[in-house]
């Protein structure tokens, strides 16, 4: 609870501007007595003046110290009051007014620095606060801790105004609710409301745009998800597309081998062809003979034999017909070995053919997730090996079949070369032996 302890007026109503009245408040109770005119009434009046800035009725003018009783042009006025706060600290506000004669003669008031000076707990030196830097009256209400109105309507009370609760109910309820600050506290009741809606409705829609956000973040995990699963897809097709790449890089090796192998064949044939023509032409020459039989002993037969043996034309047919058979026996060992490539051929197409299965199923299933991912989010589809892939495929394809059909044509021509190199065999034979007889028949002089 404030009390107050001291108060000097200066220059206010009746008490002169040139000494200072000092007024000591005793406690529990002050009373003012005094003659009609005294200043009880201005010493109420000043201290509602310094605590709530309140004038009695009239002009500040008429509040100070008249110009002409004291018979000068300035008078300055003082109200000094002393007092303990809320806090029981030592309070001494001051506040100063001037009343003056202005320059076109009329008085002038007006109303200078004011100050409050607070004293902690046992402190000898004071902090001043200045009114240039804080609200004078709104800091004396807060250090005297009681409502402008209380001071106003109880404490500080005119005996003049002190018949307000027998007043009007109008005027009463104002009174009452300046009092008990009704309207400060309705329009205060107003604002929480309006305040506490406010603040449900922005909750309300906090709320939902935090079950969205959660609901965004939910799908957008999900998708994460998703578009991983679908990386790692895509990661796996493109190894398998890779490894099937690096297959086709394999089957295009072995196609080359098989195509050096397939001239090989060709060169083959082409050498049987040869060969071929030279037993036709001695399938003629053997034709053209036409050896008798002998007609002498076996003894004469047997000397001519070892002597035709000898001759330098035997030994010359001889090794022709050692030639003869080496080069038989070469082509039989090339057909055998032109047998067990197309063999090793025919294994490599029937792969080429499984490869070219697995990597249809393995481009259809990654053009199927590309395009399934590209659709899904929104992404361009690289699928440009693709058509390669197709096309490189198609053409291992049909230079596979190619290959096939030309080992089954060089086949059938090598049936017919070693049917052939068979005839011709018996047909050296034959000639030998028609050589031998045309021998013994010049060396006996039998007539041909």
């Amino acid at each position: 609870m404030a009390l107050f302890e001291e108060m000097i007026i200066q220059g206010i109503r009746a008490y002169p501007p040139t000494t200072q009245s000092v007024i000591k408040f005793v406690h529990p109770l002050t009373i003012i007595q005094g003659n009609n005119g005294c200043g009880k009434t201005t010493i109420i009046e000043a201290l509602n003046n310094i605590c709530t800035g309140a004038l009695p009725q009239g002009q500040k003018q008429a509040f100070l110290h008249d110009l002409e009783n004291a018979k000068t042009v300035k008078v300055d006025a003082l109200i000094k009051l002393r007092f303990r706060d809320v806090r029981n600290r030592e309070i001494v506000a001051c506040t100063r007014m001037t009343n003056l004669v202005g320059k076109e003669g009329k008085n002038q008031t007006k109303a200078d620095e004011q100050t409050i000076k607070v004293y902690p707990h046992g402190g000898e030196r004071g902090i001043a606060i200045s009114s240039k830097t804080i609200d004078f009256r709104a800091e004396m209400l807060n250090l005297l801790g009681i409502p402008k109105s209380i001071l106003e309507n109880v404490v500080f009370c005119h005996q003049e105004n002190s018949t307000w609760p027998l007043s009007e109910p109008a005027k009463l309820k104002e009174r009452f609710d300046a009092i008990f600050q009704l309207t400060g506290f309705v329009k205060f009741v107003e604002k929480g409301k309006s305040r506490l809606k406010e603040l449900r409705e922005t909750y309300m829609l906090a709320c939902a745009e935090h079950d969205g956000a959660l609901a965004i973040q939910n799908e957008k995990q999900i998708a994460q998800t998703r578009l991983e699963t679908k990386q790692l897809e895509l990661q796996q097709a493109g190894d398998r597309q890779r490894e099937v790449a690096k297959e086709m890089n394999d089957l295009t090796k072995s196609m080359r081998e098989a195509a050096q192998q397939l001239q090989q064949l060709r060169d083959a044939a082409h050498q049987r062809n040869v060969v071929l023509a030279r037993l036709d032409g001695l399938r003629k020459q053997r034709e053209m003979l036409n050896v008798p039989e002998w007609s002498g002993s076996e003894k004469e037969l047997r000397e001519m034999i070892k002597e035709m043996e000898s001759s330098t034309e035997y030994r010359s047919a001889s090794m022709q017909k050692a030639q003869l058979e080496k080069k038989l026996k070469e082509f039989d060992n090339e057909a055998e070995q032109v047998k067990v490539e197309k063999r090793k051929a025919e294994q490599e197409v029937t792969r080429v053919s499984a490869m070219e299965m697995h990597r249809n199923s393995t481009a259809a299933a990654l053009h199927e997730l590309t395009v399934s991912i590209a659709n899904e989010f929104g992404l361009r589809a690289d699928v440009k090996m693709l058509p390669q892939l197709e096309a490189l495929g198609e053409g291992l394809r049909s230079e596979g079949e190619g290959r096939v059909h030309a080992l089954a044509a060089a086949e059938s021509e090598l049936r017919a070369a070693l049917e052939s190199a068979s005839n011709a065999r018996l047909s050296l034979q034959i000639e030998h032996k028609s050589l031998m007889v045309r021998w013994c028949a010049r060396v006996g002089n039998v007539a041909l």
